[in-house]
Order: structure tokens, then C-alpha cells, then sequence
């Protein structure tokens, strides 16, 4: 049917009596709209006797509307319905598995759609009903998680009960059906062969083009889940994951995690370790799943997350920024926790890797872990000669000291000096997060400006200072050096990041930019002096200079122009912390 505006298709296999009762659903329910459009079936087993008779009923009793596509290579879910593409009339092609059907109103649903949209490059899909209720919506998509062998679990989205609602954007949802302009779809990879591995890949793909995929609330369809005879087709759980590696790979980004260094992790994880798998449904060697990757044309390289690390993290256990840097990898990974601030004893056998946060690094510490990354944080701060050295000699020193094989900095001076003159040790940049404590929306533009950190960098005038600017431009002034100076940050207006004294090499190249990165985090601007350390990562930020915060009339009119500014947009929350630090850990 050349002539066609739309093409609704599905693919075959073996399944003569599913395909008999879609079609004819199609045929019957949906008449009126039939008018404007052809059935394709597109089969991968036409030589087969269930082949022959889906061939002649699309040829005899659906000649008028419909065509019948042999498709016998490659075998799989994912080419015979990228062929339907290929071979489609329509303008706009709806692809459904040959076991659903179609509620009423869902295809009027899709042409109005189509009609009202006739250059749109999105992905639609529409809510999947349960078969225990003719009403009762079961999905309107699919959670990007792996669970049971597959990657997608069913979720609801309200908006998606309202038959008449308007499209909206959902992650990912299974392919019973999907519909995409014929001239605008973006294909599955060519390589994939077998069953499974469409879901999420494709949504993900549509996205990465700038493009959308929506649920339309009205496009309702059925799936029959029970096959009491078996699929006829025999899916491998090897086509599977080559599928999936193939698919991901093209992508260059892990579905699960959307991080983008190595795209299978979570993959891994998942067929590896069996976390979500169902009972019954065991691990696969990690060198299995590395040869299928192999197979499939990918490389892996992410290392067995079968393998459970033993690790120790020492450091001065009850100071805040040990408790932000070293204990949630403690819970994260289960090492053993060692306060460096007493008498460390380690057992004779070594730890695969240790991190020393904010402390030295013991001679029992380097001799008992294979691995030693070192976090210094500040560590020179209250040492006022180690202070006053470059970052080349103080690094050079440590280094000499305490050996350790990988260094942690979280300044760009730092980082820079720490790659050109310790060659020998690998270097990770890690600026510091964000109190997970810290609110969104903490931000009140009639709140109070707020100084939450040490007395050290206010010097002996600087609070006074400070606090007269304030009342220069009828502004409360809030300063706090408590251990919990940071819950002052909830409702301010301004938040003040000077380093007023101990101006040394060390603090002004290297001192970390927690107090920014919560101001970032909360919403609210900055005010901060002119370091390195502070500019150079936090390149959106406002400062004066040292000489403007010491003297309240020159600082005044700085604070004031600040208080009108914007939060930065530079964000170091957690969440990104800890997953930074996992790849580092391993």
C-alpha cells in the first residue's frame, strides 16, 4: 500500500497465531483509521511453516493493507525491526510486537499526534496496561536499572493515567511499542544481532541527538507476557550482553551510572556479582563476561567487581574534614577505619590499598598496604615552616618521607605543581565537595551576609572590618567559627571567603575551597579574595583584594555589588566526590 500515510509494522517468528490475532485486531477494532494505513510483518523465519502461513495471510486475507517482509538474516529482536524502517511507506512508522494489542482510542491517539507533529524527530512510546484491568496503567516507562538479566524496570508516571493528557519526556520504556518519522529515525546499531538489547540503548541515542522520547498518555496498548509453549526463537544470554556491550560502546556512556569512562561497569557489576539478578539466575565469570565484550568488539578493562578490595583508611578521626573525605569510603567499600591521632596496629597481612587522609603516612601503614593514596587536604596549615614552602619542595619532601604511591590534591596549583615535580607518583585532582548537609535552595536574598569558617584568615581586624561594612550598606553581618559554622549558611544572602592572614605559599596555592563549594551548592554568591587556589577553580567567582576587605569603606560597595550577584556555577557536590573517588580506589 504505496500510498499510505503511516505504517504500523512487527516482526515475526514462529508465531503464526499471535501475528493472526494483532493483525486482525488492527483490522477490526481500528477500521476507520485503517484507511490510512499498511501492515507490515516483517518475518525472520519465513522458511518455516509457521513463516508460510503468516505469509499467506498478510498475501490473501490483508492483501489490500498489508505486506509481508522475509527478513531470514540476521536473526535477532533488533534487526527486523530496524528493517521495518527500511522498508515502511508511511511517513510516520509504528512498530509493535506481534503479541499486543491496541486499547481504543490509542491509535487515533497516535495520528492525531503524527497529524499535529509532522517534522517532530522524538521517540514515542505510550503506557502499557496491565492484563488484570482494562484501565489499570502497568508503565509509562522504564527505570534505567539493572534488574533480572535486563536493563529497564517498569515505572509509573502519574501523568501518564490521563488517557487525554498532554506527551511528556520519560527515560526509557520496552519496544511493544514505539513510533518515530520514518525519515528521522536514527537506526540500532548494525552489529546487533539476537535477542534483547534495544531498551535504553535507542533512548539514549535519540537523546544524545538533541531529540526527546516521550510517553503519550493516549497511546495505550496490551503485551501477552505468557509463553506456555516456550519462545520459539531460544534468546542466548551471551546474544544478550553482546548486544548490550555493543550498544553502550556506540554510546560511550554507562545507562545505569551516566558516566562516560567506562560505559559497562554497572553492566558487569551486574551479570558478574549477580546484584538483581533472580534466584536461579547465577553470576557469569568475569572472565566470561570479558570475552563476550571481546566478542562484541569492546575492550574491558574495569576489573572484577567480584573481587572485594581490603582496605584501611586512616586519619584524624572526629575532625569534620576526615569525616567528609575518608569515612563515607569506609562505608562505601567496608575497609577498616584507623584514627591516626593514636598508636596505629595493622595485622600481618596487607591491605590491598590505604588512604591517609588529612595525616601522615606511618612507616606500618607503607609497609602493610600494597597501595598507599595520600590525601594531604592541609596538612601543612598548622605547621607554620612546612607552610611557608613552595609546593614543589613541600610535595618533594612528603613524597621523600612517606612514599606513598598516588597523591590526592583538590587545587589546580596544586595539581600543576604535584604533575611537573612528583613524576614518579600518580596524581588525581579531586576539589573538595560540598557538605552533603548543605540544602539546594538555602539562598534568602533579605538574609544576613555570612562568614562560617576560622578565625585564623579574619586576622585581628578583619571581623571588625567586615562587620562595619555591613552596617556602611544596612546589612546584617553573621560570623561563626564554630564546628558547625556551615548550618549558618541556611538563609543567607552572601557568603564571604576571605584569607585575610597566614597568607603563605601553601594556603594561597593549595588550601582546599570547601567553604566555596558549599556556597555553590546552597545557591548563594560569594565574595572571596583573589587566590589561586580560589580562582582558578572557581573561575565565576567575585573577589576584592586583601587591602579593599581591610579597610570598610573600600569593602562596603564590594559587598553590595556581590549581594546582587549569582551563586557559582561551578558544583562539587558528594555524590560526584564519591564516585570520582571509587574510580580512583577501584
Amino acid at each position: 500500500m504505496s500510498g499510505a500515510d503511516f505504517t504500523i509494522g512487527m516482526a515475526a517468528f514462529d508465531n503464526f497465531d499471535e501475528v493472526y490475532f494483532t493483525v486482525q485486531a488492527l483490522r477490526f477494532y481500528h477500521v476507520e483509521l485503517m484507511k490510512r494505513f499498511e501492515i507490515v510483518v516483517v518475518d525472520n523465519n519465513p522458511d518455516s511453516k509457521d513463516g508460510q502461513a503468516i505469509k499467506s495471510l498478510i498475501e490473501g486475507r490483508v492483501k489490500d493493507g498489508g505486506r509481508y517482509v522475509p527478513f531470514p538474516e540476521p536473526k535477532g529482536s533488533v534487526p527486523p525491526r530496524g528493517h521495518l524502517f527500511d522498508v515502511a511507506a508511511g511517513k510516520w512508522v509504528i512498530c509493535i510486537d506481534s503479541h499486543v494489542l491496541l486499547a481504543p482510542g490509542a491509535l487515533q491517539s497516535l495520528v492525531d499526534y503524527f497529524d499535529a507533529n509532522p517534522k517532530s524527530d522524538d521517540l514515542l512510546h505510550g503506557p502499557l496496561l496491565s492484563n488484570y484491568g482494562p484501565h489499570r496503567v502497568e508503565a509509562t516507562h522504564m527505570r534505567p536499572v539493572w534488574r533480572s538479566h535486563m536493563f529497564g524496570t517498569w515505572g509509573v508516571d502519574e501523568r501518564g493515567k490521563d488517557p487525554d493528557g498532554e506527551a511528556f519526556e520519560i527515560p526509557q520504556h520496552g519496544l511493544g511499542l514505539f513510533a518515530a518519522r520514518r525519515e528521522s529515525w536514527l537506526r540500532f546499531n548494525p552489529e546487533m544481532k539476537g535477542f534483547s538489547g534495544g531498551e535504553g540503548y535507542i533512548h539514549e541515542k535519540y537523546r544524545q541527538a538533541g531529540r526527546r522520547v516521550l510517553c503519550l498518555p493516549g497511546a495505550r496498548w496490551y503485551h501477552k507476557f505468557s509463553r506456555p509453549n516456550g519462545i520459539p526463537h531460544k534468546p542466548t544470554l551471551e546474544d544478550k550482553i553482546r548486544n548490550h556491550v555493543r550498544g553502550w560502546s556506540e554510546l560511550g556512556v554507562d545507562l545505569q551510572t551516566g558516566k562516560k569512562d567506562e560505559p559497562l561497569r554497572s553492566m558487569c557489576e551486574h551479570y558478574v556479582t549477580g546484584v538483581g539478578a533472580r534466584k536461579g539466575k547465577p553470576a557469569m565469570p568475569y572472565a566470561r563476561f570479558v570475552q563476550l565484550c571481546k566478542e562484541a568488539g569492546h575492550e574491558y578493562k574495569g576489573g572484577d567487581p567480584g573481587v572485594k578490595l581490603r582496605g584501611v583508611v586512616i586519619g584524624p578521626t572526629s575532625w569534620g574534614s576526615y569525616r567528609m573525605r575518608g569515612r563515607p569510603l569506609v562505608a562505601e567499600y567496608g575497609f577498616a577505619e584507623k584514627n591516626s591521632r593514636g598508636k596505629i596496629e595493622l595485622g600481618a597481612e596487607k591491605y590491598d590499598v590505604c588512604l591517609a587522609v588529612k595525616c601522615g603516612v606511618p612507616p606500618v601503614v607503607r609497609a602493610a598496604a600494597k597501595r598507599v593514596i595520600w590525601e594531604p587536604l592541609d596538612l601543612w596549615f598548622s605547621d607554620r615552616r612546612a607552610a611557608q614552602l613552595s609546593p614543589k619542595d613541600w610535595l618533594s619532601r612528603m613524597w621523600k618521607e612517606y612514599g606513598f604511591d598516588e597523591l590526592i590534591v583538590s587545587t589546580i596549583p596544586m595539581k600543576d605543581a604535584a604533575e611537573r615535580y612528583l613524576r614518579e607518583v600518580k596524581i588525581h585532582f579531586v576539589p573538595h565537595h560540598a557538605d552533603p548537609r548543605i540544602g539546594l535552595d538555602w539562598y534568602d536574598s533579605a538574609g544576613p551576609i555570612v562568614y562560617a569558617g576560622m578565625k585564623d584568615f579574619l586576622g585581628q581586624s578583619g571581623a571588625a572590618v567586615i562587620r562595619q561594612a555591613g552596617e556602611l550598606i544596612g546589612r546584617e553581618v553573621v560570623i561563626d567559627h564554630a564546628h558547625h559554622s556551615w548550618q549558618r549558611l541556611k538563609g543567607a544572602s552572601l557568603v564571604l571567603a576571605p584569607r585575610l592572614s597566614v597568607r603563605t605559599q601553601m594556603n594561597l596555592l593549595g588550601k582546599p575551597t570547601v567553604k566555596l563549594a558549599n556556597a555553590a551548592q546552597a545557591g548563594i554568591p560569594v565574595l572571596a579574595t583573589d587566590d589561586p587556589a580560589i580562582t582558578s577553580l572557581f573561575v565565576d567567582v567575585r573577589t576584592a583584594r586583601v587591602e579593599d576587605w581591610l579597610d570598610a569603606k573600600s569593602l562596603a560597595p564590594m559587598l553590595e555589588a556581590a549581594l546582587g550577584g549569582s551563586p557559582s556555577a561551578v558544583k562539587f557536590p558528594a555524590d560526584r566526590w564519591l564516585a570520582r573517588m571509587k574510580e580512583i580506589v577501584g
